[in-house]
């Protein structure tokens, strides 16, 4: 019974640092472009977001929708991709490679 235990406590901590490595990453980025450019001047990019909504994103996700925003604001020293790694950014931006 012990070594049941074990087993799943090694998955359940390995679903969970799965889980939580696009978020860490989203995390990073966010607070590089902080550094970069300011959460003031993010928010006032992001029309109707206060500036502790963008300190509050590097607790949590950043809206999907706001990326974009973001890269082009750091001129692209933040992507897309770093800030939300969970989101499919090729079909988004029309570059996914076609297979024959």
């Amino acid at each position: 019974m012990a070594s049941t235990g074990k087993s799943t406590g090694r998955r359940t901590t390995r679903l969970i640092i799965k889980s939580t490595c696009g978020l860490i990453v989203g995390m990073k980025a966010i607070s590089k472009a902080i550094q970069e450019v300011g959460a003031k001047a993010i928010a006032d990019a992001c029309d109707g977001i206060s500036v502790q909504a963008v300190h509050k994103w590097a607790d949590g996700n950043v809206p999907a929708d706001r990326c974009p925003t973001i890269e082009r604001l750091t001129s692209g020293a933040v992507r897309c991709e770093e800030l939300r790694p969970d989101v499919d950014w090729a079909v988004l931006r029309g570059t996914e490679r076609k297979t024959d």
